[in-house]
């Protein structure tokens, strides 16, 4: 793990990382903070798969407490357009109408 300040990834790449020891893993799929970033959440691929919290050593949570906190979007933020609901509704009744217009073309046969 390499500690950033700011936004100078340059900088940090040149740094020394913090080596922090995973468990073992048939195929490591994915690593994250901790909400408290004092450890690191560990999955792999496959069904039934054990997430693995890995405590961080003294260097490494001073390297990830130093991280900015960024603000979680809610769900809300994801999934708005920015458009009114009624603008939504008559894009989203355009759009079915065609649809099944021409699904009908599409479905109809010549005799």
């Amino acid at each position: 793990m390499w500690p950033l300040t700011g936004s100078d990834v340059p900088a940090a790449l040149a740094a020394e990382p913090v080596r922090i020891p995973l468990p073992e893993s048939p195929q490591g799929e994915a690593i994250s903070f901790s909400a408290d970033n004092r450890g690191l959440v560990v999955a792999s691929e496959g069904l039934p798969s054990a997430v693995t919290i890995v405590p961080l050593t003294p260097p490494a949570i001073e390297a990830a407490t130093a991280l900015p906190d960024a603000p979680v979007p809610s769900f809300t933020d994801l999934t708005s357009s920015g458009l009114s609901p009624i603008t939504s509704a008559l894009i989203a009744a355009s759009f079915a109408t065609i649809v099944v217009w021409l699904g009908g073309k599409i479905g109809r046969r010549r005799l």
